[in-house]
């Protein structure tokens, strides 16, 4: 939300270009941050993760940071409208059920790529 919210106040001036670059840094370094905690404590501190499956991770996270720069940016564009699409199916549904299918496939599609 943080993007699209940004950029839509940018455009119609309620809010500086400048403002809109020094929110995106705080969040995606927030992300990032704790994104590789998460990943640390899970992967060494939990116990719940068994060497085999540790193996198999560390492969897909390999695979996944050797992609050339424009491939890794497009497969992120696409990940980020998997995601926006997700909320909005998920705020345009009237129904719990509506919801959770409507945030499933897009979420799922997301994880499998």
């Amino acid at each position: 939300g943080n993007c699209a919210v940004m950029t839509s106040g940018a455009l119609q001036k309620k809010c500086t270009w400048r403002d809109v670059l020094r929110h995106w840094s705080v969040a995606y370094i927030g992300n990032l941050i704790g994104a590789l905690s998460f990943g640390y404590f899970l992967m060494f501190k939990s116990g719940l993760v068994s060497n085999a499956f540790s193996a198999f991770i560390a492969n897909i996270a390999s695979a996944k940071t050797s992609l050339a720069f424009s491939e890794a940016f497009l497969r992120g564009i696409g990940a980020n409208w998997l995601v926006c699409l997700a909320v909005v199916l998920v705020q345009s549904a009237s129904s719990v059920p509506g919801k959770i299918l409507g945030a499933w496939f897009p979420v799922m599609t997301f994880v499998a790529t």
